[in-house]
């Protein structure tokens, strides 16, 4: 049932025009049934209300679930805000980075996540397994 709360969201980004191409299904990336809102006519504009994930980031998913001992993988995400939190943070190895030259890089706020430059990064060296980035 939709939720007067979830129809205001609905009304407020998707035009009439593509509301017939979004979608009520499993989100590839939360793993929760929801409503994949379509933005416009091309795939990487349909997002997840739950979770906010697009295509890239449910493709992303995907290929982490085929990755094998996941879970024993020094993981960094260059993404603070990335969906795929929800999916990864049980990791004990999962460290969410953002950049900013206010912040210390290698300093790690209340939130969990690190600071840091990509072109100069405070890991050990030969620590990370596996980077994961949208861009």
């Amino acid at each position: 049932m939709i939720t007067k709360a979830l129809f205001k969201k609905i009304r407020k980004y998707v035009k009439p025009k593509y509301l017939f191409q979004s979608e009520i299904r499993r989100c590839k990336c939360c793993g929760r049934i929801s409503f994949i809102i379509c933005l416009n006519e091309m795939d990487e504009f349909r997002i997840c209300l739950r979770c906010r994930a697009n295509l890239r980031y449910e493709m992303l998913a995907e290929c982490l679930d085929e990755i094998p001992d996941l879970e024993q993988k020094m993981i960094v995400e260059l993404d603070d805000r990335s969906p795929l939190y929800r999916k990864l943070r049980h990791y004990k190895n999962y460290t969410r980075t953002f950049y900013s030259e206010k912040v210390p890089f290698g300093t790690v706020t209340d939130k969990g996540t690190r600071c840091e430059d990509i072109q100069n990064m405070t890991f050990a060296d030969n620590s990370i397994d596996l980077m994961v980035s949208s861009d």
